[in-house]
């Protein structure tokens, strides 16, 4: 397994490449809108109460803060990449296999992660792109978006289900129906997502691996390794490791 991630001039966009990956991803959540393109293999990809195969040429769509969970047949090797953008865009349609935009996606990617790539170039791809995906009528509830911004802000400490009246002034049923509700994720699934989300940053300011482990929440760092690894598909040190300077 290898993943390549180029760090791009402008803030809110990052590009990465996947490789030779065999390992499905639990549910979990990113903070940013997720462009991605299918390079080999197929994964079934279930976004939301949306399930479908994703196979080698498609483009997919992840909408920021939509639980999403990726599978694939064991032993089954695949490949892909993506785009990362700090956008509240919700694409109407999840996959597309238009070709021709597939070809653009690539070409625009391959000069991201060169680094020959210029901000024109990218917002006029985005315009195009959000105008053939369409925008989603729909956004999420915001009972659980408020939830999930309150236990944002309390991520890093050592929460207990007890604790949630106080932190974020729901019961701990009241949370864990929300969130199965309208993200499929329960309140532990949550938090390890907005821990990832939050070492990662940490880890970009250079922080080591344990200090990241213990400001971001986790219990000890091989637990923030497995759980980054599960969530990421790298482990934090490779991650630090393949980031282009």
């Amino acid at each position: 397994m290898k993943k390549t991630i180029s760090t791009l001039p402008w803030p809110g966009i990052s590009a990465e490449c996947f490789r030779g990956i065999t390992q499905s991803f639990p549910a979990h959540f990113h903070e940013e809108l997720v462009i991605g393109l299918m390079e080999e293999g197929t994964r079934t990809l279930i976004c939301g109460s949306s399930r479908m195969d994703i196979q080698s040429g498609d483009l997919f769509m992840i909408p920021c803060w939509c639980a999403h969970a990726c599978y694939c047949a064991e032993n089954h090797v695949s490949g892909w990449r993506v785009l990362r953008v700090d956008s509240a865009w919700r694409p109407a349609r999840i996959l597309n296999r238009k070709r021709n935009l597939s070809r653009e996606f690539l070409r625009l990617h391959d000069r991201l992660m060169n680094g020959s790539a210029d901000s024109r170039e990218l917002s006029d791809f985005l315009a195009r792109f959000k105008e053939a995906a369409g925008t989603a009528p729909d956004a999420p509830a915001p009972a659980a978006l408020d939830l999930v911004k309150s236990l944002q802000t309390c991520s890093s400490q050592r929460i207990h289900l007890s604790d949630l009246p106080a932190l974020c002034g729901y019961s701990a049923a009241s949370a864990q129906r929300i969130l199965s509700a309208h993200t499929g994720l329960s309140v532990h699934q949550a938090l390890t997502s907005l821990r990832v989300q939050d070492s990662r940053r940490l880890l970009e300011n250079g922080l080591s691996l344990s200090r990241t482990a213990m400001e971001a929440g986790f219990a000890d760092q091989p637990h923030f390794t497995n759980q980054f690894a599960a969530v990421m598909g790298i482990t934090p040190g490779k991650w630090i490791s393949q980031r282009k300077k």
